[in-house]
Order: structure tokens, then sequence, then C-alpha cells
């Protein structure tokens, strides 16, 4: 019987791990860049259970905004971001803006890494397939090349640690990332006007939610009726 129950607890935290996992993907469901989080989870015949999160690298959707900071990667690649403490994400969610100190940075303000610096003259900022950044000197009404975007990948983009926000961090198992500008080495290129969509499939993550939700319910009951006979044991033998 403590058997029984230990088994039932592994079902429990297996299928809990799967519906927060669930919750977090329909949660973030219009979140750009967002990449679902896939959660594996089994119990051993021991009652042992296991865990495993990996993230889908599967392309999301080009959403037309008409907004030329509004970039997607098109292939493979993350953009490299810091906050202002020096902390480095990566990310696809790829909505930019001129920050306060001029530099281009995310829609939640951590700026690209290589910085790309727009001077405050500067206007009609074009972004083009290669990454890079031109814009027009509004004094001398020169078209001016400000900077070329970077992009990273890595050897195992599964394995990054979401952040939250559509960011990422590194991990052991994603390894270390590769620098190159868009369109070299196997990156891709850069569609601006448009986002990137999340990949989350809500359909599919509805069907889990229902099945990680009825797996919980299975084990609760199954916990309380092991607690129930383990119970009755302890009486007969009193």
């Amino acid at each position: 019987m403590f058997g029984a129950i230990m088994s039932g607890l592994s079902g429990l935290y297996s299928n809990l791990f799967k519906l927060r996992a669930s919750t977090s993907n329909v949660a973030n469901v219009n979140t750009s860049g967002y990449k679902a989080v896939l959660a594996e989870a089994s119990v051993s015949r021991k009652g042992g259970a296991s865990f495993n999160a990996s993230v889908s690298q599967r392309q999301g959707a080009f959403r037309p905004t008409n907004g030329p900071l509004d970039l997607m990667i098109e292939g493979n690649g993350f953009f490299k971001v810091m906050d202002e403490d020096a902390n480095v994400a990566y990310t696809r969610a790829g909505r930019l803006h001129v920050d306060s100190e001029g530099y281009l940075a995310t829609s939640d303000g951590f700026r690209l890494s290589p910085p790309v610096e727009v001077g405050g003259d500067i206007d009609g900022i074009r972004v083009y397939g290669d990454g890079t950044v031109w814009g027009k000197n509004g004094q001398t009404g020169q078209v001016e090349l400000l900077g070329r975007l970077q992009l990273s990948q890595f050897p195992n983009p599964s394995a990054l640690t979401p952040l939250g926000g559509g960011r990422f961090a590194l991990s052991a198992e994603s390894g270390s990332p590769m620098w190159g500008a868009p369109g070299t080495g196997g990156l891709g290129n850069i569609a601006s006007g448009g986002l990137e969509m999340s990949n989350v499939d809500i359909a599919s993550e509805m069907v889990d939610q229902m099945l990680s939700q009825r797996g919980v319910e299975a084990n609760v009951k199954s916990i309380q009726a092991s607690n129930e006979m383990l119970g009755t044991v302890l009486d007969i033998v009193e």
C-alpha cells in the first residue's frame, strides 16, 4: 500500500508538471516569439518519476504590422539582448524601438547585443534581410549605415531555459552560442514589417490540459483510496 501511495504521488506530480507547462503555453499564445515548452514526464514501475522540459523550435507564423522596426527571424537564430544590469538573454521577439539613450532595444527594454546606436538626428530607420540597419540623417539628408544585427544559434536550442516573455537563457545542455550575421552560417534572414507569432498550438494545449487534469484527479483518488486502506489495516492491527 505504501508503494501504491508513492506511485500515486509520482503520477500526481507528473500530471501537475505537464499541466503547469501547458498553462504557461496558453498564457503566452499571443506573445511574439514565444516558443512552446514541451513537458515530458514518466513514472517507472517502482513509482519513480522523471521530468524533462524542452523548447519547441518550430517556426511561428509571420504577422504583418508594417512597423519598420518589427522584425522576424526567418529560419535559425536568436537575438542576443541585455538589460541595464548586463543580464544576457536570447529571444526571437523582434519588436524593437529606439530607447532613451539612442540604442535599439526590445519592447521590454532589453538592448540588442552587440549594440546598435541610432543618432539623435536619424529617422526613417530600415532593417534589411542581411541585418544591416540604415537611417536617414535629418541634417545632411544622407542615408547612413548604422550597424548590422548579429544572431546566435545553439547546438541544442531545444534545451534553452525559458525565462518568460519569450526570452531564454543558456543551459548546460544547450551548448554555447555561435555568432554570425543574418543569412550566413545557417542563420536565418531578417524580415521587417512584421513579427513572429507564438508557435503554441492552442487546440493541442487544450487537450493536454484536460488529460492532465483528469490524471491529477485520478491520482488523487488513488492516493485517497490507498490511504483509507492503510488506515483500515492499522485499525485491525491495533
